[in-house]
């Protein structure tokens, strides 16, 4: 016949084999997952050296370039400015 000891022992181990394995794959998959966090992350401190300011500047709703000076791009709107005050009809706030 069969030994019922011997078939609840194999059965015990066979579940311990299975539980062993799924434990090392939630270790593994979680090991990967953190790490692809902690070292796909990027920081940037906004007094970061290579950081700027860019401004799009646009013509009729088409992009003709970036300027990184913000003086540059203040001074052209101001000079913009006083050439569109001085139009007839033309009021700026």
């Amino acid at each position: 016949m069969f030994d019922l000891r011997e078939l609840i022992t194999g059965s015990v181990n066979k579940s311990k084999k299975i539980l062993k394995k799924s434990i090392a794959k939630k270790i593994t998959i979680t090991s990967i997952v953190g790490a692809t966090l902690v070292l796909g992350t990027a920081y940037a401190d906004s007094s970061d050296d290579h950081l700027s300011n860019v401004y799009h500047v646009y013509v009729d709703d088409e992009l003709i370039g970036t300027v990184a000076d913000e003086d540059e791009v203040q001074q052209y709107i101001n000079e913009w400015a006083e050439e569109e005050q001085g139009k007839e009809g033309v009021e700026l706030h």
